[in-house]
This record gives C-alpha cells, sequence and structure tokens, in this order.
C-alpha cells in the first residue's frame, strides 16, 4: 500500500544535490553572482563560454525551486551548441513533471512505481558539473588583477582626533576671513599643480578681499596614514559644502597633512581633488622597483565610457582608492574598464583585490599583469 509522504519532504530530498557553496573571503555570494549574470555587462560573463550564462542561471533558479524560470533561460538560441544546457533542461523538465504528479495526490497512487522512478531520474552528474562551473564563476579571483595599495600605517584615536581637530580649526579660521590665521594652517613648502606657499596666500588674499563672509559645512571625513620621511602625515578627504556672497559649492576635496613630531602642529602641504593618488597611491614603496610594478586591478567593465566614470566618481566620493577608465577591445568589441593600483608582484596583488572588492562590494573584481597584455 502506498503511503503517502510529505510533499515538503519530498522536495527537500530532491533539492539536496544543489548544495550552497560555502561563503569565504574568495567568493562571490550567490545573490551577488545571481545579479551579475543576469545583467549581462561584465567582461566576465560575457567570456563564458555560449549556454555557460544560461546554464548558471538556470542552476541559482533551480535552487529557489523556480523551475518555469530556470526552463525560461535555458529556452534561448544560445543553448542550442552547449550539451550541458540540454541536460540541466532535461533536469527541470523532470522536476516540473515530478511535481505536477505529487500535485495529483491521490490520483497518482496507480502510478507510483513511475512517480518513484521519475523523482529518481535527476541528472547527476550534469548537476555536479554546473556546480563546478558555478563554483569557478564565483570566485573573486578567477583572473588575474590587483586592487588597493597596502596602508602604510594605522590610525590611533589620539592622533585622528588631532587631525579632526587640525581640519576644524583651518575651517573657523577660513570662514574668519582672517588671511594671517588661515595661512598660518599651510606648511612653507605647501605646492599644488598651480601654486606654491607664495602664490596661494597671494591667490586667497585677492579673491576673499572681496567676500563679506564665508561659510563652510564639512562632512563625511575619511583619514589615510602616508609614509613621509620628514614627519608624520595623514590624506584628509571630505565632503566640502561651500557658501560665500559671491560664490557657492558643494564638492570633494582632499588635504595632505604633516607634522614634523608629536608636539607640532599639523600643516596642509597640498590640497585639492586629486591629493591622495599625487601622494599615498603612486608613491614609490621602499625595497619595490616599480618598473617591474606591473599588476593593476580590474574592478568594473562596462560597454558605456558613461557607466565606467559613474563607478569612478562613486569610488572617489567614498573612498580613497585611485581608479581610473582604460579602453581595450574584447571580442571585437570597445569596453571600458575600471582599473586601479599598480603591484609588483601577484601575492600583493591579490591581497589587496580581495580587501578593496570587499570594501567596495564588487564580486567580479580580477587581477591582470600589464606585461602580458601589452
Amino acid at each position: 500500500m502506498f503511503r503517502k509522504v510529505p510533499v515538503w519532504i519530498v522536495w527537500l530530498v530532491l533539492l539536496m544535490p544543489l548544495q550552497s557553496l560555502n561563503a569565504t573571503a574568495e567568493h562571490m555570494t550567490k545573490q551577488t553572482a545571481y545579479n551579475l549574470l543576469k545583467s549581462n555587462q561584465s567582461e566576465k560573463v560575457l567570456s563564458l563560454a555560449e549556454g555557460d550564462r544560461e546554464v548558471l542561471l538556470a542552476i541559482l533558479e533551480l535552487e529557489h525551486e523556480q523551475v518555469d524560470a530556470a526552463l525560461a533561460w535555458l529556452s534561448t538560441d544560445v543553448i542550442q551548441k552547449n550539451p550541458l544546457a540540454a541536460l540541466i533542461k532535461g533536469e527541470a523538465f523532470r522536476r516540473k513533471s515530478f511535481a505536477a504528479a505529487l500535485r495529483a495526490g491521490s490520483y497518482a497512487h496507480a502510478a507510483h512505481d513511475g512517480i518513484k522512478k521519475l523523482g529518481n531520474a535527476e541528472f547527476t552528474s550534469a548537476l555536479e558539473e554546473a556546480e563546478k562551473r558555478l563554483q569557478a564563476f564565483m570566485r573573486i579571483d578567477s583572473a588575474a588583477m590587483p586592487a588597493q595599495e597596502e596602508q602604510t600605517g594605522t590610525l590611533t584615536a589620539a592622533v585622528r582626533a588631532s587631525v579632526e581637530s587640525a581640519v576644524q580649526s583651518w575651517v573657523k579660521d577660513w570662514q574668519s576671513l582672517n588671511h594671517k590665521a588661515y595661512m598660518n594652517h599651510y606648511d612653507v613648502n605647501f605646492q599644488t599643480d598651480k601654486y606654491n606657499y607664495q602664490s596661494w596666500s597671494e591667490h586667497k588674499q585677492r579673491i576673499n578681499r572681496k567676500k563679506t563672509f564665508i561659510h563652510i559645512q564639512i562632512s563625511d571625513i575619511k583619514i589615510v596614514p602616508d609614509a613621509n620621511d620628514a614627519g608624520e602625515a595623514v590624506i584628509v578627504s571630505f565632503r566640502q559644502g561651500y557658501q560665500s556672497s559671491n560664490y557657492n559649492a558643494n564638492d570633494d576635496k582632499e588635504l595632505y597633512l604633516l607634522r614634523r613630531d608629536a608636539s607640532a602642529p599639523w600643516l596642509i602641504m597640498d590640497e585639492g581633488k586629486h591629493v591622495y593618488s599625487k601622494h599615498s597611491y603612486n608613491k614609490k614603496p621602499r625595497n619595490i622597483d616599480m618598473l617591474a610594478a606591473e599588476w593593476v586591478i580590474n574592478i568594473g567593465s562596462f560597454q558605456s565610457m558613461k557607466n565606467a566614470e559613474k563607478m569612478v566618481a562613486m569610488i572617489k566620493h567614498n573612498y580613497l582608492f585611485q581608479t581610473f577608465v582604460v579602453s581595450k577591445r574584447s571580442a571585437g568589441k570597445l569596453i571600458y574598464r575600471v582599473q586601479s593600483g599598480r603591484y609588483s608582484t601577484r601575492t600583493l596583488a591579490r591581497e589587496a583585490m580581495l580587501d578593496i572588492c570587499t570594501k567596495l562590494e564588487v564580486a567580479d573584481c580580477w587581477l591582470e599583469n600589464n606585461k602580458l597584455v601589452k
């Protein structure tokens, strides 16, 4: 006599082959993988073998019992030349038929043996192969390229507080329109791309002379330590809201601060929008020949230059990572990659990539060696 088995138990057993991957620092989540595959814009996805994208999407759909959605992915023309896609499609149809038989309930008792065979006839080898491909796709370190440089040190609470106090004092004196007090925050070796200490002083005195008031608000302060033989250095980034009697602005800003020793004041050595990229990021690491530093990070790949620039702007606003856009041809198409860093070894690059990808929540970074692709 056939004993009815609760449907949920049957489904639990049925779905056991598709076990979730262990979440590690080297794997993206399955939700991230699904979103990446579905968007179909990343070079990592575009580089998959024909039909593999649809196979991976179908596998992920089946894990959530979305059989019809899986079949939809496996019903496109692109899967015709992919043998694994045909097998996964067969598995999806099997599950759909089995679920229909279970829903028939008592009316299907006479077909008990057939239902049992249908439930046990899963395409095990195909599922295992698809799972292997999914694991390979989900690995963050899937090819070859770096991320962010190591920070040169750590900030103590006392140092952080002293830096923030110095920045606030600079803002206060700037708002006061007291030029001498304002310039006391600048080192005599102050240098930007356009100004030195003297020309900067003359420039600020000239434009501030025409103002009756200045109001400044800063927010989202980030502080990163930097190595400097002259003393202790930090790079400070923040969002600056500026209002005056004749000009208003709201923009990102960075300061390079240096103090000669712990008892000396923090003084501004450089300021602008790209201070970090000019100092910490491009500084020659000790004992490393930068001529051999060929490893870089691909953070994203886009078909649109505009979208690549949007990612760069987002990263610049929220982090102190130097990023830039390069154009390359892939499969005959012009693509735009958002890249970061330059490292002497793949090991350093990989460590940096894991750090930056985690912080940015970008799952499909990959490493690349410039010497090998020139």
